[in-house]
């Protein structure tokens, strides 16, 4: 379970990548395609390409037909281990 100040963090970059004009999604995991580890980030900012009339990114592969992934965000919540 996150720490409280971790889920503080995570809900401060959902806001800013709203307020910066993205599409911000909280605890998103990425589709493999080749059936390997896809990690789950906490907080990942998508460019909606219909908003911003971005018909050059159509031959790659977007999300929900519309979503180009800009940043991906993993938090860590715990504090650093006395062997460090």
């Amino acid at each position: 379970m996150a720490k409280q100040s971790t889920k503080t963090v995570q809900e401060q970059l959902v806001r800013l990548g709203e307020d910066l004009g993205f599409y911000s999604l909280k605890e998103y995991t990425f589709k493999s395609i080749i059936n390997a580890y896809a990690p789950r980030y906490d907080v990942v900012w998508m460019l909606d390409v219909e908003i911003l009339n971005l018909s050059s990114v159509e031959h790659l592969q977007l999300i929900a037909g519309k979503y180009l992934p800009f940043a991906a965000f993993e938090l860590e919540g715990s504090t650093t281990s006395s062997k460090n």
